[in-house]
């Protein structure tokens, strides 16, 4: 997941400077000024699932969860160093002939420093995969530290009403607020139910039997 890092001096006369951090790093104040951190934890995989048949029905899976999100502004020295630590997302699964496999965790992505409040953003959860049952949600990942800490989106259940199949898509990093979700999706004895993943401005609508589109 990426990082960035914003510098302005104090008296704002020199130009700002962006930093991408995609991978784990070092970064070192300039000079004394503001610099505004944004971190991102990774997204968690999804789930993947095969009946007996290696076929879909009667498969239950959920999408990974996004990763958390915080924000500071905080006042850096010159040589002031700071360990930039970035979370992979959830290495992807493929389904076994027959069976459920469940999906990975994001990692924790971080920046700390000596006599700085760490920054935490938690990586989302891995999504869940099962041949009978309901398979249930995966978990936004945790975020600290931060002027705006957004926990990241959850995907939605999904729940076994019959025997049909269903699945979910996963959830959103939250930048304005807590991440969106996708919704529960259940099978209906004869059709397949699948709700999409979550965007940052919204859920995804449910798609339980007899439910009301939304």
């Amino acid at each position: 997941m990426s990082f960035f890092t914003q510098f302005t001096t104090s008296g704002g006369e020199s130009p700002d400077v962006t930093r991408y951090f995609l991978s784990s790093g070092t970064w070192v104040a300039p000079t004394n000024g503001y610099a505004t951190f944004l971190v991102v934890g990774g997204g968690g995989s999804g789930g993947a699932a095969s009946n007996n048949n290696g076929g879909d029905f009667a498969t239950f899976a959920t999408g990974g969860a996004a990763g958390g999100l915080v924000l500071k502004r905080a006042y850096v020295t010159a040589g002031q160093s700071f360990t930039i630590t970035v979370g992979s997302g959830g290495t992807a699964v493929t389904r076994s002939t027959t069976g459920g496999t469940n999906g990975n965790p994001g990692g924790t992505s971080s920046v700390t420093a000596t006599n700085f409040t760490s920054l935490v953003a938690g990586g989302g959860g891995g999504g869940s995969a099962a041949t009978s049952g309901s398979v249930a949600a995966a978990t936004g990942g945790s975020a600290s530290g931060g002027d705006i800490n957004n926990v990241g989106g959850a995907s939605g259940a999904a729940i076994s009403p019959a025997s049909g199949p269903a699945a979910t898509g996963g959830g959103a990093v939250g930048v304005f607020s807590t991440g969106f979700g996708s919704a529960a999706s259940g099978a209906s004895l004869t059709g397949y139910a699948i709700s999409g993943g979550a965007g940052i401005g919204g859920d995804t609508g449910s798609t339980m039997p007899n439910d009301t589109v939304q």
